[in-house]
């Protein structure tokens, strides 16, 4: 009798543990955690964009690399390994076991660039004209970090071997489970970066309204800066003018 009472009792749980689960169904995917605000208005990615990570890149390898820098002893000596790696203009910077400082923060801007590009133009409250604004924000924010990053880990811009050069993993989604990435040329990079400027140019805001937030001059002078850093000055010059024109236009 008591065997059966406790086999009745493990069945009982066991059931009620079933009901649980299938009444919870995903419903608990839904649960907004506490202190977290999951985007959906379009109000929410515009505050995404307002966020000093995504101007302090954190990473002063080029002071270090830099022709003027000099180093004192016995403060060479006394700075950080990678310091001295980088003045000394060495191959190996970094140990296997550390991640590189200069990628910390640009690969999490892509992440938050990349959901906005993805995401406002399916958010809700804001207007048509509001969510193409911010999502310029984001191609153009994009084109900015991309045009870090192939500058620390690729070669500098020729067109003879442009094309075959390695560059940088392309990365165009906002996926945190990825994990296949594959170095991009240095071509395919320069040409992403161009495409997103030139597709973000038009709906930026003329008017600069904030120095941490991307405007449409800000967007045509880096794009004139990377058409210099391809050796398309004939392309730059026209740039810079709109740019300097553009730059009066700020509160």
């Amino acid at each position: 009798m008591k065997k059966i009472r406790i086999i009745t009792m493990k069945f009982s749980l066991f059931a009620l543990i079933i009901l649980l689960v299938n009444g919870c169904g995903d419903n608990f995917l839904e649960v907004v955690p506490k202190g977290s605000l999951i985007a959906q208005k379009t109000a929410d990615y515009d505050l995404l964009l307002s966020n000093l990570t995504l101007i302090n890149t954190s990473s002063e390898a080029q002071v270090a690399m830099g022709d003027e820098v000099v180093a004192l002893e016995p403060y060479f000596s006394g700075a950080a390994l990678r310091t001295q790696r980088l003045f000394r203009w060495e191959d190996t910077v970094y140990e296997d076991d550390q991640n590189a400082t200069e990628l910390n923060v640009p690969i999490q801007n892509l992440y938050l660039y990349n959901k906005v590009i993805h995401e406002v133009m399916g958010s809700t409250e804001g207007s048509d004209a509001r969510k193409r604004s911010l999502r310029a924000e984001a191609l153009a924010g994009r084109a900015w970090t991309y045009f870090l990053l192939i500058n620390y880990y690729g070669k500098p811009y020729h067109a003879a071997t442009a094309a075959s050069d390695p560059g940088f993993p392309l990365i165009l989604e906002s996926e945190i489970t990825a994990t296949d990435f594959r170095r991009a040329t240095v071509q395919a990079v320069y040409d992403q970066i161009v495409e997103d400027l030139r597709t973000a140019i038009p709906d930026l805001p003329v008017t600069l309204w904030h120095r941490m937030r991307m405007s449409r001059a800000a967007a045509e002078a880096l794009l004139a800066k990377v058409h210099m850093f391809m050796g398309n000055f004939e392309n730059a010059l026209p740039l810079l003018d709109q740019a300097i024109t553009g730059a009066s236009n700020t509160t």
